[in-house]
């Protein structure tokens, strides 16, 4: 058996270890997103993320559109819209709301009786 301490790893490497092969990931989000498929019902939210959730529920409720990136920046006090994007993907994670890739205005607000 080889030290794996001192031995160079690439992510998605496979490794063998007594017989069995582990795939190592590059991030922990896919071990998260693999433990919330497991879980039927969304996971709780923050004080933060509750806030996150209501504000787009607000916005589409008066303009019947979802906000785009920056405008759910603006409401939530966010300078930088890389910390908002942070908030859409914990809401997605958690499986509060629903986003289509690449498009701009695609949130789906996922009510409790989905």
């Amino acid at each position: 058996m080889t030290n794996l301490r001192f031995q160079r790893l690439e992510a998605a490497a496979p490794i063998q270890v007594s017989g069995l092969v582990l795939h190592l990931h590059a991030t922990a989000g896919y071990w998260r997103e693999q433990c919330l498929k497991l879980t039927a019902e969304p996971m709780p939210l923050t004080p933060k993320q509750e806030r996150a959730l209501g504000i787009i529920k607000r916005y589409k409720e008066y303009t019947g559109l979802s906000p785009t990136l920056r405008e759910f920046a603006f409401w939530l006090g966010e300078t930088s819209v890389s910390n908002a994007h942070r908030y859409l993907v914990a809401l997605e994670e958690r499986g509060h709301i629903k986003r289509l890739p690449g498009r701009e205005r695609a949130i789906t607000v996922i009510s409790k009786g989905e």
